[in-house]
């Protein structure tokens, strides 16, 4: 069962139906003032790069306490204008919480989910980062791409973009050795049901792709938002 937003405590369901991708049409991505809104969710473990993509693609600084609360983390919200779309980037909790347990981490990521979506945040596409940097997938690694799994299920994988970073810490050889090994084995699954893997090189123009990726996608709502939403 899911509580309502904003509660303490929400449960995820083990139920796949709660990951039903609900098709929004342009209508219903409209604001007020008749503006087009897009909101992607930046995600993946502390040290990942997420807030440095945030602030490469806003050039705004990334500042805490944006009003979202997640359980024990303040959710970073920024908003620009792009290429006509008023964006909304969010910053989520990060996956690898030593002190947390797996349920805890899950809870915490979906509170996150569950209250962006009652301050009017409809989720359009998710950035999932992953440290090239990083010699293999270690277990911190792994608990962290089964609990996105979780919360992603398989119907919403074309809204999703699996992205390398840390580039430059490692040879192009090096990399594009991790790079076959995520693509051949960790993400295959993903990949064949329709998730997009990409690079994020640390430039301007690269992060920017990320967007551009997810932008123009028929725009999707996870199940598990749409239920919270309901409750």
């Amino acid at each position: 069962m899911l509580t309502t937003p904003g509660s303490d405590t929400v449960t995820v369901s083990e139920n796949e139906e709660d990951y039903v991708a609900i098709p929004l049409v342009d209508e219903q991505r409209r604001n007020a003032a008749g503006d087009l809104e897009v909101v992607i969710a930046v995600m993946g473990n502390t040290g990942s790069g997420k807030s440095s993509l945030i602030k490469l693609i806003s050039g705004q600084e990334v500042e805490v306490g944006s009003g979202l609360e997640a359980c024990t983390e303040t959710v970073t919200a920024i908003r620009m204008d792009y290429q006509g779309v008023k964006l909304t980037l969010l910053d989520s909790p990060g996956f690898n919480d030593i002190y947390r347990s797996e349920t805890e981490i899950l809870n915490s990521i979906s509170s996150f989910l569950s209250e962006s979506y009652s301050h009017g945040f409809q989720l359009s596409g998710i950035i999932y980062l992953h440290p090239i940097s990083n010699p293999r997938m270690e277990g911190s690694a792994r608990l962290s791409l089964r609990m996105f799994r979780k919360l992603v299920g398989d119907d919403s994988l074309s809204n999703v973009i699996l992205s390398t970073t840390h580039w430059s810490r490692v040879s192009s050889e090096e990399g594009t050795r991790r790079e076959a090994d995520l693509q051949d084995k960790f993400w295959k699954d993903l990949l064949d049901k329709g998730a997009t893997m990409m690079r994020h090189t640390g430039e301007h123009d690269s992060a920017l792709a990320l967007i551009d990726a997810l932008i123009n996608k028929p725009i999707v709502v996870l199940g598990l938002l749409y239920r919270l939403s309901r409750l």
